[in-house]
């Protein structure tokens, strides 16, 4: 295994991504994939059924095309994933062949389920990644997908007046139908304008040209997209696969942090906090956050709350992460993030949770509170700020996740306390009776007619509740034991969902 350095991974964690190159595959390798990948498109076109995304090209890559194994499993992409999720990374039973095509795609963060659905709040921490491997070189003619740096960290409003949008396309209020006319001028303007609409200056775009076979590890939330093909180029494709966590971070011997100086101000908190966790040396604000001592004093959390309610988006997350750090010793810090949880901005909120998770032991009370709130949104926030270690060690908090999941009307809330629950199980040294307890009240979630169905996209239905449910389930499997009866009924529940990602989950937690 190769893993990754501490500079590839700093460079990770500040432009959220990295280029790896395959040890082990041949230029014969490659070529031989290219092929398949024709194949398969080929096929697609020939087929006459409306579910070719499913069956063809989608979610069966490896039972079609075999010879992918070996990528995978390959020393330089393992290592990578294993220096970004840790050992024992889940491989998602979603996958995708991508081919380039003349229509320009915008930018966008791909949704956190497959299909764009939605089943959590990004978390900023690694624990999903994507991969793209391209079995031909890229450059500027077939297409190359281009990615904006640093831009994991960030997002755009998604709440409606009763869900949520579907895609995250940026600047989605845009006219959109322009990427796929004739007008390649008026296209570049348009990708222009909808990054624009983020608010944020000094955004660098960056078109992933690379050698054959490379492989492009990337945060799941890299806003990035597609680029046209010019006419007469060779065909482009590119297979997609994604990964995720399944065990918190171990200590680790490792350097101290980076020096920060020439990482973009508004992210040096996010990745000064993320290199502590990752290392397991600052799980969740239960150990001083590295430079905290720094921010202190009832006008700094003035200051900060200021750019919290008005800044830009950038702006809002760092300020959050900073109260976050300042919180651990400072009860006017933590007082700022409660208010800012219920702003009517949903970015203020949005970027309140993060800091009220940095902030560890000192905010499981109002995050706790904030389950009782009126506003649905509010509630999503508080679930999802709840997934960490310091919750791990509150019964009254996991049990409120627990009832969170069970009774909330609002299906994301559903879903974001089951997949928090997720997050509250990899804390290994949990006592065995409450994992008992989370993993029967999660199986219940499962059984017939308890969660039903509420996507109906890309001609299939399921269940985000559900697939959150499973994910907690691989997570809880992954850091503790099963008894008999629980690994009977999950074996059901494997055979007779029908949601195919939950079957998939369930069979990985197995």
């Amino acid at each position: 295994m190769e893993r990754l350095s501490d500079e590839q991974y700093l460079r990770f964690l500040v432009d959220g991504f990295v280029v790896i190159q395959p040890a082990t595959l041949t230029e014969t390798d490659h070529d031989y994939l290219y092929e398949r990948a024709r194949d398969l498109y080929g096929e697609a076109r020939e087929s006459a059924s409306t579910t070719t995304h499913l069956d063809i090209l989608g979610d069966h890559l490896l039972d079609q095309i075999p010879e992918l194994r070996p990528l995978l499993d390959d020393p330089a992409v393992d290592g990578a994933l294993t220096g970004i999720l840790g050992a024992d990374y889940l491989l998602h039973p979603h996958s995708f062949l991508h081919e380039s095509v003349p229509g320009d795609q915008p930018f966008h963060q791909d949704g956190n389920l497959p299909w764009n659905e939605r089943g959590h709040y990004r978390s900023h921490r690694p624990d999903w990644a994507l991969i793209f491997y391209y079995p031909q070189a890229v450059d500027e003619d077939n297409g190359p997908t281009e990615i904006v740096p640093g831009t994991q960290y960030w997002t755009q409003d998604f709440e409606t007046a009763d869900r949520w949008h579907a895609g995250d396309r940026i600047g989605r209020e845009l006219d959109l139908g322009v990427l796929g006319a004739p007008d390649l001028e008026a296209r570049d303007a348009l990708l222009k304008q909808s990054l624009a609409t983020l608010g944020i200056p000094g955004l660098e775009r960056q078109f992933l040209h690379v050698p054959k076979g490379s492989v492009v590890v990337a945060s799941y939330d890299l806003m990035h997209r597609g680029s046209r093909t010019i006419e007469d180029a060779d065909d482009r494709f590119m297979f997609k696969f994604y990964f995720a966590r399944t065990r918190e971070p171990a200590v680790t011997e490792v350097a101290s942090l980076p020096n920060l100086e020439a990482v973009r101000p508004e992210i040096q908190p996010i990745v000064r906090q993320i290199w502590g966790w990752s290392r397991g040396t600052d799980p969740d604000g239960m150990a001083p956050s590295v430079e905290s001592g720094e921010h202190a004093g009832m006008t700094l959390a003035h200051d900060l709350e200021a750019k919290l309610l008005v800044g830009r988006e950038d702006q809002k997350v760092e300020a959050s992460y900073l109260l976050g750090e300042m919180a651990t010793s400072d009860r006017a810090a933590v007082e700022v993030l409660r208010r800012a949880l219920h702003d009517d901005a949903e970015s203020t909120r949005r970027a309140s949770m993060y800091g009220l998770r940095t902030a560890g032991a000192a905010a499981i009370e109002v995050l706790r509170d904030a389950l009782q709130a009126e506003r649905p949104s509010t509630r999503r926030l508080a679930t999802a700020g709840l997934g960490s270690v310091a919750a791990a060690l509150d019964s009254t908090a996991v049990e409120s996740l627990l009832v969170a999941m069970e009774e909330d009307p609002d299906d994301l809330v559903r879903s974001n306390a089951a997949y928090s629950l997720g997050q509250v199980v990899r804390f290994d040294a949990l006592d065995p009776a409450p994992v008992e307890r989370i993993a029967q009240r999660l199986t219940a979630r499962l059984g017939p007619d308890v969660e039903l169905d509420n996507a109906f996209n890309a001609s299939l239905t399921r269940s985000t509740v559900r697939q959150s449910v499973a994910y907690a389930l691989v997570q809880l499997g992954a850091n503790h034991l099963f008894t008999a009866p629980q690994r009977a009924d999950l074996t059901k529940i494997c055979e007779s969902d029908d949601d195919r990602y939950v079957r998939g989950l369930i069979a990985a937690s197995l």
